[in-house]
C-alpha cells in the first residue's frame, strides 16, 4: 500500500470515528433532555406524553390527574 493510500485510509477511519462520537453525543443529550422533561412532569404529579422524531422531541404534554 502506498503512502497516499495509507493516509486516505487513516483519514477515512478518523472521520468515521469522529462521526460515531458526534452521533453518540447527540443520542446521549437527546436522552438527557427527554428524561429531564419527563421527570419534571412526574414531580408535578403528571404523566408525560412524548413523541420523538429521530432524536428530537416533536410533541410533549404533561397530563395532570384531575383528582389532584
Amino acid at each position: 500500500m502506498s503512502g497516499n493510500a495509507k493516509k486516505l485510509v487513516l483519514l477515512l477511519a478518523a472521520g468515521a470515528v469522529f462521526f460515531a462520537v458526534l452521533l453518540s453525543a447527540q443520542a446521549y443529550f437527546s436522552y438527557k433532555e427527554t428524561t429531564a422533561v419527563a421527570d419534571a412532569c412526574y414531580e408535578k404529579g403528571g404523566f408525560p406524553a412524548i413523541k420523538k422524531s429521530g432524536m428530537k422531541i416533536v410533541y410533549f404534554e404533561c397530563h395532570m390527574d384531575a383528582a389532584n
